[in-house]
């Protein structure tokens, strides 16, 4: 698996340096040229890995979406990524 060092792209400071696996990459590679909704880095999370790869079953669309938040929130933490509420609170 290559690992992407985020912190080499967007200088932000930080105190360590912020690295995502080759995978989580490819899947938030569109928000580079574009916002993206929610659910299009869900559908693309599903392409890059559809099958769970302890159990070889299909991933199930909510537990991709909960992947993709945790995911999300972690990035947001550092700023690399600001995150749009929709819908009311």
């Amino acid at each position: 698996m290559c690992v992407v060092h985020i912190s080499q792209y967007v200088k932000l400071p930080t105190l360590v340096g912020i690295t995502l696996g080759s995978r989580l990459a490819a899947y938030l590679l569109p928000l580079w040229e574009v916002e993206q909704p929610i659910i299009s880095l869900v559908k693309r999370w599903q392409q890059i890995q559809p099958v769970d790869p302890v159990t070889l079953e299909l991933i199930n669309p909510q537990i991709a979406f909960e992947q993709v938040k945790e995911v999300l929130k972690t990035i947001d933490t550092f700023l690399y990524m600001l995150l749009e509420h929709s819908g009311s609170s």
